[in-house]
This record gives C-alpha cells, structure tokens and sequence, in this order.
C-alpha cells in the first residue's frame, strides 16, 4: 500500500466515524426532544386541570357517586351506565370519553380474564377507592376483531359491588389519563361494599391536578412513629416532597421520595418511611407535594390532618 494510499484509507475511516458521530448525537437530539415534547404535554394536561370547576354524579341507586369537569358533556344510557366527555357531540365509546357501568352478568375475575384476551403489554394495578380494593388494566388492543385498531391503548378499572356486580370505569385514549385518574380517585362510595377484598385506610386523598394520590395514611387516620406513607406519583423527574408539621406548626419530618415511574408522564408507586417524635401534641398535618422546576414553590399538594397515637 503506497503513502498515497494509506492516507486516503486514514481520512476515509476519519470521515466514517465522524458521519456515525453525527448520526449518533442527531438521534439522541431527537430522542430527547421527544421525551421533552411528552413531558411538557403531561404538565399541560395536569396545569389545565388546576383551575377546573367538578361536577358530583351520582348514580341511580344512590351506591356511587363521582366527580367530572363541569364543562364536560354527558350521556346517561341507564340507571347503571353514565358517559362523560370533552368533546360537544358525545357518542358511546369514542376515543377521549370515560365510561361508568355496571356489570352484573360477569364476575370481577371474568372481566379481568376478558381484558387479558383482548389486550396484550397488560400492567395490572390495585389501587385504593374510597376505602374499596379495585384493580387498574392498562394494555394495548391486540390485532383481533375490534372497532378499536390494534396498539389501542385501553385502560380499565374494576371495583366488586354489593350482590356479585362490578363497576367499570373505562378509558380509551391515554392523552386523557390525567382527567381518567382525577376523576377515578373522586368516586364515593355509599354503604359497605361486599368484595373482600378492601383497604384499612379511608379514601384515598389525591392533589386538584390528579398527580399525587396517597394511599395511606386517610384522613384523621391514628398514625404512630415509623408510620408507612403510601402512594403513587406521576412528578418531575420522578421526586417528590413530604412534610409533617404539629398542630404549632412545628416541623416533625421532612423529605423526598422517588416514585418507581417506569416512563416520563406514567405513575410510579412510593413508599415513605416517617419517622418523628410528637411532642405531647394530639395530631398535625402531613403534606405530600412536588416541586416546581420553575420558582421551587409546591405544587401537586396533599393534605392530611393526622392523630397522634
């Protein structure tokens, strides 16, 4: 190989690596972009929920009721279906709209069995309802038979009633899970539910935006030092703040916790070890908050009043 050579076959191969060095930083540009573009439009969905006015429903029979945004619109098909959407001209089962109904010819486990045939990438969830167990489908619609495409994303909850029925709250555009879980952790449940299956703890309380939602501990709940707070988040970069203050004002705890979010703008699960000594003091207040990236001031705020044991 002459000197000639050898020097174009070294700026060829510099050429070659400088090309996939481009590639490279372009892609991840792109990636980043993308991931900035999903974030920002999460926080817009959960920004323009602060301001929004609730509407409560409650179902026929007086068992159940729920909060929506007032300028929703509304379908009621009978005294055990009920449709909410932000688009003017409502119409069953379209993309964007929240179902409500209630099942009495299938059994809970059925209906769980039903969605894992349809659905495939299926993350199952229990969650917390007023004191009720309830499990959370989330999975996309397989390529069988549907009026949905495949790749849909559907999500779905089940909560066993009295008398063997099960409600069924229903979403199927995961743009609108911010308002499917605000309005998901609104339900009110009236009389004893006949599952088994139920939490200790009262309702869940859950920020105005939906993003922060604490299982434990409820509301007035005797809490004792450790005490286990529980929850799920959906917060920037996955951080959120925690503060338990006496009846004075003292501050007996603080800290952070990071929720187990498996992707920007999905919910992850915390767990918060609280440890603090009362005082003499009969009860204080617990907060749960995120942080604003912008001025460090709180946002996403839960707010707890708690007895001391």
């Amino acid at each position: 190989m002459t000197k000639k050579t050898s020097m174009w076959f070294v700026v060829t191969i510099i050429a070659f690596i400088g090309i996939l060095t481009i590639v490279a930083v372009v892609v991840t540009l792109y990636y980043l972009r993308g991931e900035a573009i999903q974030k920002k439009e999460n926080q817009n969905t959960v920004s323009d929920m602060k301001d929004t006015k609730f509407t409560v429903y409650t179902a026929a029979d007086g068992s159940w009721s729920v909060e929506y945004p007032s300028d929703w619109n509304t379908i009621e098909s009978s005294d055990d279906s009920f449709g909410i959407s932000e688009n003017e001209n409502v119409a069953w089962m379209d993309n964007g709209d929240i179902y409500f109904d209630v099942v009495a010819k299938k059994s809970f486990d059925e209906l769980v069995d039903e969605f894992y045939i349809v659905n495939d990438d299926i993350e199952e969830e229990s969650v917390n309802l007023g004191g009720v167990y309830a499990i959370k489908l989330t999975g996309k619609q397989k390529d069988i038979p549907s009026m949905f495409p495949p790749g849909t994303v559907n999500i779905v909850t089940l909560v066993e009633m009295d008398n063997g029925k099960v409600l069924t709250i229903k979403l199927y555009n995961k743009d609108m899970s911010a308002v499917y879980d605000r309005v998901l952790y609104s339900l009110m449940f009236d009389g004893e539910i006949s599952s088994s299956k139920t939490f200790d703890n009262n309702i869940a309380s859950t920020s105005a935006s939906g993003n922060i939602v604490v299982y434990t501990p409820g509301d007035l709940e005797s809490i004792s030092s450790p005490y286990e707070v529980t929850g799920k988040g959906r917060v920037f970069e996955n951080v959120l703040n925690y503060e338990l203050t006496d009846q004075s004002g003292k501050v007996l705890a603080d800290g952070f916790a990071v929720t187990a979010s498996p992707d920007v703008g999905q919910f992850g699960e915390f767990e918060i070890d609280l440890v603090f000594v009362a005082g003499g003091m009969p009860g204080g207040t617990l907060e749960v908050f995120s942080l604003s990236a912008k001025n460090g001031s709180r946002e996403d705020v839960v707010t707890i009043d708690v007895k001391f044991e």
